[in-house]
């Protein structure tokens, strides 16, 4: 009987390799001793920059463990995410669903798909937020890792009044301004669910459906939905990373291009090295509330959860 030949195959799977360490050097720029200041990081931004690939935001991430090291000062450092309540989500999916169907509408008109290759939904978690600059991991040379485009959504709407409130940022935690001016303009997600909540389960009365900007958005509003259409062409149509640099590649003896896994210090004013255990973080966003002097630096090395996503773990949010 003819042996029956044929290709080899293997179960075996290439190796993946994620670079789920990152690194931040965090400045307290605040006035005053002791001082405070809050420093917001995006993970999916920083795993995008450092793995040269798209994490979606819209997901919760994990952290291991976190490491701070301080080896000039006195610091109290806290670690707050959104809130993980049923509230802080059901907001952002309605705003999510609120934009895909902006966006879709606005697409009609176009004369064809010109949604950028990296779009996401991206928010910010505060307004406070939205005034930072993006925060990126640095290697252990203390170089920044090339970042790429990283652009935050935007919403346009219509107040009752008539006025267009146009490229509206989003973010999670405070409240919708439309009364300042237009560059400090922007929507609180959580707010507009409060503000479509308002009337009891119980009550026959319909809502003010004019107070809520997600029930203002769709259709969209202006002439042919130009600014829609504008963000959705410009917005996030290069890469979340530099995709002329290879890390590594201009290494020399004195900047290893090296990442940090672990820190250790000291200190003559005490511990400098203090270990955070990990949690969850909703959308990836994390703030970092540094309370020590002005002018005070702090490491932060945050391990990820290894997981299925793109070697991390983090379930859609």
């Amino acid at each position: 009987m003819a042996r029956r030949r044929g290709k080899k195959t293997s179960s075996k799977k290439g190796l993946e390799l994620t670079q789920r360490f990152l690194y931040y050097e965090l400045t307290n720029s605040t006035s005053g001793t002791p001082s405070k200041d809050s420093h917001y990081i995006d993970l999916a931004a920083g795993l995008s920059a450092i793995n040269r690939r798209l994490y979606r935001q819209g997901r919760q991430y994990h952290i291991a463990n976190i490491t701070v090291i301080d080896t000039s000062g006195d610091s109290k450092v806290r670690f707050a995410t959104l809130p993980q309540v049923w509230t802080t989500s059901k907001a952002h999916k309605l705003m999510f669903d609120a934009w895909k169907d902006q966006r879709a509408r606005a697409l009609e008109n176009a004369p064809s798909n010109v949604t950028g290759r990296w779009a996401d939904f991206k928010v910010y978690m505060s307004n406070q937020h939205r005034t930072e600059n993006l925060i990126l991991p640095t290697n252990s040379d203390n170089a920044l890792i090339p970042g790429g485009e990283w652009e935050y959504s935007e919403v346009s709407y219509m107040l009752s009044s008539g006025v267009e409130m146009d490229n509206q940022k989003l973010w999670m935690l405070g409240q919708t301004d439309f009364t300042s001016s237009a560059s400090i303009q922007g929507v609180g997600l959580c707010d507009e669910l409060q503000n479509m909540l308002q009337v009891p389960p119980e009550s026959p009365i319909l809502p003010n459906i004019p107070k809520s900007v997600i029930m203002q958005m769709n259709p969209a509003t202006g002439d042919d939905n130009t600014e829609v259409l504008q963000n959705i062409m410009n917005d996030n149509d290069l890469a979340p990373y530099d995709g002329t640099v290879v890390i590594g590649a201009d290494s020399t003896a004195t900047d290893t291009d090296s990442f940090v896994t672990r820190e250790v210090g000291w200190s003559n004013k005490g511990t400098a090295s203090l270990p955070v255990m990990g949690f969850p973080v909703p959308l990836g966003l994390l703030e970092v509330r540094q309370d020590d002097e002005e002018g005070n630096v702090i490491g932060v090395l945050i391990e990820m959860v290894p997981g299925s996503y793109k070697g991390v773990h983090a379930e859609a949010f």
